[in-house]
């Protein structure tokens, strides 16, 4: 996880006592550190965190990647091409849905629960609410919180979208399942640019999947492959005109066609990326790495 620099203390330990030392990485550094808006390309803080980033990563023996798309990053970008690199996926958050589910006001839910950042398109798809006017029986919910919040309550103020888009105060992440039972769909955004971060897998999709409803994407790269092979996502393209017609989709589907959808996302999660499954791989990763 963020920052890469916690991992150090694990790299001077497995030096000092002769073990192998494994690295899950879920964040690329220094990438996520640019993406973020904390540091710009090409500055001094990049090339030291550059310099950081990459001793860091070649003291590890092997590293796993959440996302495949990842080792063109440690061969181009980091220039360790040499370095062992396997896909293990992050081990996926899913809590069970409690019994207390919410139930809404509308037939239409899309809820998105999580990070409200920079890459989540929040903003995008508020303004594709307001094409949604005329509709009674659609909202869009948000829980979370995030850097742009703030930003994304002023514009549903400012366009008058208080009764389509309802943003609900943060909960116990226990909790949040509570909002999936009965959502039309789940909202997985990742915006596209040039960073390498656009391409991976968000934990989002996958525990999303899990959760066996239908689900709204915006996004490309390993995620979008994996929505595709999953066959129950609709997706959406990034500009709000785009968004407001695969909402108009997705309210037209069936609630049989919904059903089977949903059920092919759970049927693959089951398939692929169940908990078990990831733990069985980090186990045999850290067997083969012991033996080595």
């Amino acid at each position: 996880m963020s920052p890469l620099i916690s991992v150090e203390g694990g790299g001077i330990y497995a030096k000092k006592h002769c073990k192998p030392h494994v690295i899950h990485c879920l964040d690329l550094w220094p990438e996520s550190a640019v993406i973020a808006g904390r540091i710009r390309k090409n500055s001094l803080a990049y090339r030291l965190l550059y310099r950081s980033s990459r001793k860091i990563y070649s003291s590890a023996d092997e590293i796993l990647i959440s996302s495949p798309s990842f080792a063109a990053y440690f061969s181009d970008v980091l220039k360790l091409p040499e370095k062992k690199v396997v896909f293990v996926l992050q081990p996926p958050l899913v809590s069970p849905i409690p019994s207390n589910a919410v139930v809404y006001e509308k037939p239409y839910n899309l809820v998105y629960a999580g990070n409200v950042g920079n890459l989540q398109l929040i903003e995008n798809y508020v303004e594709a609410c307001a094409y949604l006017k005329e509709r009674k029986d659609f909202q869009f919910h948000i829980v979370g919180s995030g850097a742009r919040l703030a930003s994304v309550l002023d514009l549903v103020k400012e366009k008058g979208l208080q009764d389509i888009v309802v943003y609900h105060p943060l909960v116990p992440s226990s909790e949040v399942p509570t909002y999936f039972a009965n959502a039309t769909a789940l909202l997985v955004p990742l915006a596209d640019t040039a960073s390498p971060v656009s391409k991976t897998i968000p934990n989002k999709l996958i525990s999303s999947l899990a959760y066996g409803r239908v689900i709204l994407a915006s996004i490309g790269g390993d995620g979008r492959e994996v929505l595709e092979k999953a066959g129950g996502a609709l997706f959406a393209s990034e500009k709000p005109e785009g968004i407001a017609k695969s909402i108009d989709a997705l309210c037209s589907l069936s609630e049989q066609e919904r059903q089977e959808m949903g059920a092919k996302n759970r049927a693959y999660f089951t398939a692929h990326f169940d908990f078990n499954k990831v733990m069985d791989q980090l186990v045999d990763v850290f067997k083969s790495c012991k033996k080595a």
